[in-house]
Formats: C-alpha cells, sequence, structure tokens
C-alpha cells in the first residue's frame, strides 16, 4: 500500500502534535510507501520508506495559498499514480480540498477525526469519503456506516508506569492548552478545597501544564496565576509551559493524580497517556465513561462542580499508594488493549486497505 496522509504537523518535540510522530512511524512500518503532508515543517525524521511535504504555514497566514499548495501536491500523487489512498487527519478541511483530485484520479478518501464537536465541515467530508476512522463512537457523532473505531493512539511502550511511588508531596497534575474550554478554572477551585494534608502526611501540590498557542492563550494563563494567588495558592501551584512531547512520560510519572476538566465531548488524549503511566485521571467528560467501566463514580466529577472534586480528590488521597496503583493497573490494562498506537495503525490500514485491495 503507498499511502498519502494529510495531518497539522509532524514532530516529536511539538507540545500539541507530538503524537502525530509516533502514528506516522507506525503506519510507515506497516506500508510500502508513506507520504505525509503538514501544515508546519516541524521536524518529521520519518522512516526511509516516508517522504515529507510541508505546506509551509509557517510562513503564511493566507489559508487559500496553503490550500491551493495541498492541491497541488495532491494532485501530482494521485494523479501520477503514485498513493493508493488518501487519508486526512483531523481536520475535515483537509478532505474537502483532497477530494476533487482523489476523485478525479479514482483514489478513495479516508478521514481519521476524534472530536465531540459536528460541524458543516465534517458532515461535507463525511459525505466525501470512503470510511472514516475515530477513537470512540463519542469521537465521531454522525450516523455512519462508514466508521471504523480505532482507538486513540497511544505509544503505550514510552508512556508506561515507573517502579515505586513518585518523590515528594502528592501532585496533582493538570495538562492541556492553556484555553478556557479546558477548565483550569475549576481545577484551581477544587485544589483549594483540598485539606492541607494528605494520608501521606505532606501537603499537595497542583501543576499546570500546557501550551500557549495564540493571543487568547497568551491572555488566559495570567488569569490563571492570579486566580491562584487570589485562592493563596501561590506556593503550591506551579505552572509549566512548551513542554515538549516527547517529555511528556516523565511529566506524568511524577504525578499521583491527573485531573482533566476538559468537556469536549470525546476521549482527551491526555487522560489515556496519564492512565498509561499508572496515574490515576480524575474525569468530567462522559465521554470517559465506557473507559473508565465501574470505576466511573470514584472517578469522575460534574463538569465544573470544585467541591465535587474536590471531595473526589481528598477521597483518593485518604487511600494508600498501592490501592491507587491497583485500579491504575487495570486502566492501563484497558489503553493497551483499546487505546495502543499499534493497534490505530493497524485499525486504519485494515480499513483502507478494504477499500483498495492494497496490503
Amino acid at each position: 500500500m503507498r499511502l498519502l496522509v494529510i495531518t497539522p504537523k509532524v514532530d516529536p518535540n511539538d507540545d500539541l502534535f507530538g503524537h502525530v510522530h509516533t502514528w506516522m512511524t507506525a503506519l510507515a512500518e506497516r506500508v510500502e510507501r508513506l507520504y505525509v503532508v503538514a501544515l508546519w515543517a516541524g521536524d518529521p525524521a520519518l522512516p526511509p520508506n516516508a517522504r515529507f511535504f510541508s505546506l509551509g504555514k509557517e510562513e503564511t497566514g493566507d489559508k487559500l495559498l496553503w490550500l491551493a499548495r495541498l492541491q497541488r501536491v495532491v494532485g501530482r500523487l494521485c494523479l501520477s499514480g503514485e498513493v493508493d489512498a488518501v487519508l486526512a487527519h483531523m481536520a475535515p478541511i483537509f478532505a474537502v480540498a483532497a477530494a476533487p483530485l482523489a476523485r478525479l484520479a479514482r483514489r478513495p478518501l479516508f478521514l481519521w477525526y476524534a472530536h465531540g464537536q459536528v460541524s458543516p465541515m465534517l458532515r461535507l467530508a463525511h459525505a466525501l469519503v470512503a470510511g472514516a476512522g475515530t477513537s470512540t463512537t463519542a469521537g465521531f457523532r454522525i450516523r455512519s456506516g462508514k466508521l471504523t473505531i480505532t482507538g486513540q493512539g497511544i505509544d503505550t511502550e514510552r508512556f508506561r508506569p515507573v517502579s515505586g511511588a513518585p518523590a515528594g508531596p502528592p501532585t496533582i497534575l493538570s495538562v492541556g492548552r492553556f484555553s478556557p474550554i479546558k477548565g483550569f478554572e475549576t481545577v484551581l477551585d477544587g485544589f483549594a478545597e483540598l485539606g492541607r494534608e494528605s494520608a501521606e502526611g505532606a501537603a499537595p501540590r497542583l501543576v499546570l501544564v500546557g501550551g500557549v498557542h495564540g493571543p487568547g492563550e497568551r491572555r488566559y494563563l495570567p488569569s490563571l496565576r492570579g486566580r491562584a494567588e487570589r485562592l493563596g495558592l501561590g506556593d503550591r501551584v506551579g505552572v509549566e509551559t512548551g513542554i515538549p512531547h516527547a517529555q511528556m512520560p516523565s511529566v506524568y510519572q511524577r504525578a499521583t493524580m491527573l485531573v482533566s476538566c476538559s468537556r469536549t465531548g470525546s476521549l482527551d488524549k491526555v487522560v489515556l497517556e496519564a492512565a498509561a503511566c499508572g496515574v490515576l485521571p480524575i474525569v468530567a467528560d462522559p465521554a470517559f465513561r465506557p473507559f473508565l467501566g465501574e470505576s466511573w463514580d470514584q472517578l469522575s466529577f460534574p463538569p465544573g462542580d470544585a467541591r465535587a472534586l474536590a471531595a473526589c480528590l481528598t477521597g483518593w488521597l485518604d487511600r494508600s499508594e498501592s490501592e491507587r496503583r491497583a485500579l491504575a493497573a487495570r486502566l492501563r490494562a484497558v489503553v493497551e488493549g483499546r487505546h495502543s498506537v499499534s493497534r490505530l495503525a493497524d485499525a486504519v490500514v485494515h480499513m483502507i486497505a478494504e477499500q483498495t485491495g492494497c496490503r
């Protein structure tokens, strides 16, 4: 199989799209030839059977220009017969832009998308593609006979537990873009409700980790720092920005628990990465109910309810490290079974092979 993938960025050190490099590497291991087109140049470092093209969005904000560049690359590869199929990753507009040329060359077009939002662009892309992949049914909310469940694609070899308890006081971790949709205010308010000491006798710490990718996020971050000061949390809250995705396993491994207030309606990969590292996740999004299973009531709280979050955290901080690790081990097994990157790559290649006959 010779596959063309269109994706935002391929760079293992990028804090937002770092995981894409792992996906592309896994796909390259399963196909004869992989062509990757990305919006940004990044630092691809892909296997020898992969070829990389950048649309140069870092040089221009002109959407029409990079769309034209995308169509030129897709047209050249499809019409010359160099590829057997096209896969648009995450952005439905990639599929819509590629569709006329893929159809002209009689090359099937596919989409991978995982988000609770259903936009007109997604509906159009869905109508144009031969198949669609997603992490879970919550990630693709269009009724479809074209859907393949692939899992979230977590690299469970890198994201794995370490032996022994994390050093220092209990650490509550929250990870995500510094954007209001991630609910960091609730995390701060809930943490402020905690007692000063845990069962281990040390005052818990809170660490917020995220990226700043635009003016809105640059304005939002100081407001979080100000909120922490007003709540009297200054010396107990740390903020870290721009950590490369390649370094995130060690960040998770130092944590006692992870809090996710994200409410996208789909699985947040941060929660699965933390669980793969043996860290208990506390979540607000009902999309995680199937993943948590019978542990849902113990590991969830109503969105925006800081007191309920505090009660949940307190309950787990009052338990022993061995109890937390036992449940975390069960959740890691779920990540390995349903959401590993190898499972995702196998499922994507199988989905495309069913339509193309190529292996």
